[in-house]
This record gives structure tokens, sequence and C-alpha cells, in this order.
């Protein structure tokens, strides 16, 4: 190599220590070396959190980068010279790659590297340690003496690189501190849990520019997530559904062994599925959301980019969660305080609809109209259970399409409602087209388009009379909030069906008592012959018009007086009567 002036190297120092990205920083170090006398070189760094940087212009060693580059350096490390170098901590010269049993080779990699010179790197500030080496394609190619000169530069660059880090991490921490501020006010400014959930997976997603991001929720007791909030690649918002555990399986390892799962090469592990929509994904990261022992969710991570998740970025990611349960939690407890308020006023006018209204389809028609309203949903039904003729009918419905199903009969145990009706048994269909039960003539006769449906047995007195369905969430799918909140209603609702069927049971008995006893009376009235009827007192309770002619009397002086008083006149009358 030739000599290096004072003014080269205060060039180099000036040069590299203007550098404040990393792995630009390492581009120009490998661009450097010729000047050093080398062919081509490498760059190795090991972190004490375990973060492994590597980067080389040899060829076939150029291609290692991400996870395969960081297994490389391991191999380096453990079984070749830069390992050796590392532990005597001393530079060393290899005059001839091929004589030397320290020399790492491999069989994907070519064999041109014929001598080389090998530093130790040491960055005190970060503690951690590495080499850098220049290679060359002739043996002998870096003499001894040459070695303080370019340990010197090695010695340079290494503060560049420990600069260059430390301004790198600086920027991440500074990065991480905002986005914790930022969900820390979303969680205490926003108590609406569907908008808080969105606005930090927007957050997340446009900071560190990922694939998609997700927040999941866990059902109690069922192998499945709620996914709460979902950024796709594109930037959209995708509305929440219900996802088995097999669906994301990364996401289910993450919640069930309450643990972060980092896959920084994602098509290498057999728990990511690869799909039309994550084929470009390289990188994922799973984190479980605890509060305290109970395990609330998870947030999903996902990134184009080979080793996109540092250590560093994932101890971040873990105190986010921590904020997240927190907001995740009161929430919560907002949206259950609000549930239970809603609730209360929808129970309380049933309630009222029980003792201050007894008509049958008023009652009903309130019902369905406080369960729309109550789970936002486009529509409510609720299907009676006629047992002599084996059917079910719609006895009230209200949003959408309610005129065109009212008064509907279908068969028991056909559709979605005739089964739960027969069943007696809570009914989430997430996707209709996929359940067989569902019965479609509804949709082709109103053109309404039913996507998912809620049915709920109505049951009073241990008896099932029927079932009441809520069709189509406008805010994502139903879940166990849903089956609670209208399971909380089904009770007095199906009290409140039983009265009033009882009452207009009732009346209709009461207006067939009295057109019979009009009937009556007006035979009786209309008959030639006298008739009087009396009681067990011996009062008389009938006194027809004959009777009142024959024997000189009105009925209005005869009906409810003693029949000895009235046929007094009479007494061969009374002891016949």
């Amino acid at each position: 190599m030739r000599s290096l002036s004072l003014e080269d190297f205060f060039e180099i120092q000036q040069s590299f220590f203007n550098y404040v990205d990393f792995d630009a920083l390492i581009e120009a170090i490998l661009a450097f070396l010729p000047r050093l006398g080398a062919d081509f070189g490498s760059v190795l760094l090991r972190l004490p959190d375990g973060t492994f940087y590597f980067r080389s212009s040899l060829p076939s060693q150029d291609e290692l980068t991400g996870p395969a580059g960081r297994r490389f350096a391991q191999k380096l490390l453990n079984r070749g010279l830069e390992g050796h170098i590392l532990r005597v901590k001393k530079p060393a010269v290899v005059p001839d790659t091929t004589q030397d049993p320290r020399w790492y080779r491999a069989s994907y990699l070519i064999d041109v590297c014929r001598s080389a010179v090998i530093f130790p790197l040491t960055l005190p500030k970060l503690q951690a340690t590495g080499t850098l080496l220049l290679g060359s394609v002739h043996r002998s190619a870096f003499a001894a003496e040459d070695i303080p000169r370019q340990q010197i530069i090695a010695r340079q660059l290494a503060f560049a690189l420990e600069s260059a880090l430390i301004h790198q991490n600086q920027i991440e921490r500074t990065t991480y501190l905002n986005l914790i501020n930022e969900v820390s006010r979303a969680a205490t400014s926003i108590l609406n849990s569907n908008l808080m959930l969105t606005t930090i997976s927007h957050a997340i997603h446009r900071i560190f520019k990922l694939y998609s991001v997700g927040i999941y929720h866990t059902h109690a007791g069922r192998q499945e997530l709620f996914q709460g909030a979902f950024i796709a690649a594109d930037s959209r918002s995708l509305p929440p559904k219900t996802v088995s555990f097999s669906q994301i399986p990364f996401v289910s390892w993450a919640v069930q062994h309450r643990e972060t799962l980092v896959m920084n090469d994602a098509k290498a592990d057999s728990r990511f599925i690869s799909t039309a929509e994550n084929v470009n994904v390289r990188a994922i990261v799973a984190l479980p959301i605890k509060l305290g022992v109970k395990v609330l969710g998870a947030l999903a991570l996902e990134s184009i980019h080979l080793d996109a998740f540092s250590p560093s970025l994932v101890a971040a990611l873990e105190t986010l969660t921590d904020q997240l349960a927190v907001a995740i939690e009161n929430a919560r407890l907002y949206d259950k305080l609000n549930n239970t308020v809603s609730e209360l006023v929808a129970l309380n006018k049933i309630s009222l609809s029980i003792s201050a209204s007894l008509d049958f389809q008023h009652t009903l028609t309130l019902i369905t109209d406080l369960v729309t309203a109550m789970l936002n949903v486009t529509a409510t039904s609720v299907a009676l259970r006629h047992d002599e003729a084996g059917e079910v009918w719609f006895a009230a419905a209200s949003g959408v399409g309610a005129d065109r199903v009212l008064n509907k009969r279908i068969p028991l145990g056909k559709g979605i409602i005739g089964w739960v009706a027969q069943a007696g048994e809570v009914l989430i269909v997430d996707d209709v087209s996929r359940d067989p039960r569902f019965y479609e003539e509804f949709d082709k006769d109103s053109g309404f388009v039913t996507h998912s449906i809620l049915c709920v047995p109505l049951l009073t007195k241990g008896r099932l009379i029927g079932a009441i369905e809520a069709i189509n969430k406008n805010t994502g799918s139903f879940g166990p909030e849903d089956v609670e909140r209208l399971q909380s209603l089904t009770a007095p609702a199906a009290t409140a069906i039983e009265n009033a069927q009882l009452y207009q049971e009732l009346a209709q008995r009461i207006q067939q008592v009295e057109m019979l006893r009009a009937f009556n009376q007006n035979i009786i009235e209309n008959m030639n012959s006298g008739l009087i009827g009396i009681d067990e007192n011996r009062n008389i309770t009938v006194f027809n018009k004959a009777a009142a002619d024959m024997l000189a009397l009105t009925p209005e002086a005869a009906i409810g007086r003693p029949v000895g008083e009235i046929l007094r006149r009479y007494p061969q009358l009374p002891p016949l009567l």
C-alpha cells in the first residue's frame, strides 16, 4: 500500500465522521478499503444485546445480508479467524489463506481471497466489538510493517461506526418515545375502543413504515381472536372481524405462550402462513398485550424487510404494549359502562312496555327497534314458534327491509332463525354464504344482502317461544359482548311478548264471549215465550220481553230482585222455578 500522510488521516477522519446513516457509512468504508491496498473487505460488529452487523464486498459474501449475514457472522466468530482475532485482541496478517486452518471456508463461497489482514474493532461506549478485514486476490499482499498505520485507520473507522450507531440509537429512542407518547395521548383522550385502536395502529404503521399493523383481542375460552384494528399495506383500515387461531398462528403463539415472537426471516418459520396478501412480508413480530397476569390480546407487525425488528425496537414495542394494555382496559371499562347504561335504558323501556302497553305488535316493534339501535345493526327481527303448524312466523322487524319480512312464515328449523327457534342455542354466523342453514329466499325477494347474523333464542318460564336475530353489524363482526347484551334483553323481551300474547288471547276470548252473549241476548229478547232465570240465591238474572209483557212488569224492575217478591201474585210459580 502507498504511505498515508497526515492529510490523508485528517481527510479520513473528517470524511467518515460526517456520516449519520450507519448503513451508508459501512458502504463508504468498504469503498475506501482499496486505498489501504485491499481488493475487497468486510466489517463485522457484535453488540451486547446479540445484534450482528455484517457487510462484505468479497465476491459471494456481498449477498450475505439479513439473517443469512447474521448466521455467517456467527460462524466466523465461532470457527473463523475473526473469532480468534477478537479473543486475542490483536491484528493478524494471513499471507496465504489456503494454508491457515483458522480461515473459514464454505462450499457456497467463492475462494478468491488469497491473503488478508484482520483488525479487532472496539466500540467502548456501546460495549460492542468487531473486526475489519482487508483481503487480496494475491498471496502475501499485506506486510507486517503496514499494520500500525492500518490499525490507526481501523480505530478511526471504529470511532466513526460507534458515532453513527449512537446517532442511530438516539434517533430510534426519539422515535420510540414519540410513538409511546402518541399512544399515551390516544389512550387518554379517545375512550371509544375502535377509534382508539385504529388511531394507534395508524401511528405505528406511519412511524415505522410497516407493511401491516394488527391489534387483536382475546376471546375467553375460545380458540379465536377479534381483530379490533388492522392497517393494511396501502394504509387502509380494514373492518374488525373474528379470526381463528389457525389463521394467524404466530399471533396465537404469542398469546398462548405469553411471550414476544420475533421472526426476522418469516418465510423460514413454519408458523408463517404465506398468502396472496402477505407474499412480500419478510419479517414479523407478535407481542402479547398483558395487564398483570391477564392477556388482553396481541400486537402484530409485518415488514417487507429482513431483520426489520431489532432488539431495541422489540424492547420499545414491549413498552408500548404495556401502555396499550392500560388503554384497552380503560376503553373496555368505558365501553362496558356505556353498554350497561344502554342496556339499562333498553331494559327499562321494555319493562315499561310490559306494564304500560299490552299491545302485542307495539311491544314487539319496540323490542326490535331497541336491539337495532343498541347493537348498531342493519336490521332486527323476531320470529315466534307456531308449534301446531310446525312453523315460525316473523312477528316483528325493524331496520332495512323490515316490511319485506314481516308476517312471513318458514318451517321450524329452516333458516338461521328457524334453527335457533328449534334448537334453543345462540348462533353467530360471520359469513352466511358459508352456512348451509341460511335461508336466502328473503334476500332474493327483497334485494337485501345479509352478511352476518347473531341469533338468540327467546325463552320464558323454561319454554322456547321463538328467536330474535340481529343482522349485519355495522362496526365489524359480532362478538361475545354482543351475545351478552342481546341475551340480557331476551328474558324481559320474552316476558313482554308472552304477556302481550296472553292479553291478546284474553281480549279475543272476551270479544268472543261478548259476541256470544249478545247473540244469546238477541235470541232471548226475540223469543215468543216468557223466560225467567234465577241464580242460586233465587234472585232474577233473566227476564225477557215476553215475560215482562205477560206479567205486566219491566225487565229493569225485575232483574236482581228475589223471585218470590216479583211473583208474589203468582204463588204457584216460584216453587216451579
